[in-house]
């Protein structure tokens, strides 16, 4: 099943359960900027969890080639987990989206909720906490 399945099933991580599974996803991440690949829709919907709680980078439905300049401008991925320059038309963007959505994988992973979608009354709501960076992060860690 998916990180995000599993996370509503048995709740969030601990840290370092946590750490683990994101240190796979960057691993995997560094794997496909090093062959010229963006997934561009880094969340826990894409993140299998294979044997041994090994994390599968998966659903390469929008990837796209960093050398593709039109592509690379294009807004896609998923509210709440795409990059701010993701969601502003026209503004151009590179492999860093990818480790954003990592972060906020994390984020998720510790926390159990998305730090961008928990408050928010709808998707222009959850855009503009984005790009502002609006996050609340809990006094006690989580």
């Amino acid at each position: 099943g998916s990180l995000h399945s599993r996370v509503r099933r048995h709740g969030k991580f601990a840290e370092a359960e946590a750490l683990r599974i994101v240190e796979g996803l960057l691993s995997a991440l560094v794997h496909i900027h090093h062959k010229g690949i963006v997934h561009r829709d880094v969340k826990p919907d894409n993140i299998l969890i294979g044997a041994n709680d090994q994390p599968i980078l998966s659903d390469f439905g929008i990837a796209a080639l960093v050398s593709d300049a039109e592509a690379m401008q294009e807004r896609c991925g998923t509210p709440g987990y795409a990059a701010p320059e993701m969601l502003i038309s026209g503004a151009p963007y590179g492999k860093k989206v990818d480790v954003f959505g990592a972060g906020v994988v994390l984020y998720f992973c510790v926390l159990g909720r998305n730090p961008f979608t928990s408050k928010a009354k709808d998707q222009r709501e959850v855009t503009f906490n984005t790009v502002k960076g609006s996050v609340e992060f809990p006094a006690d860690g989580g």
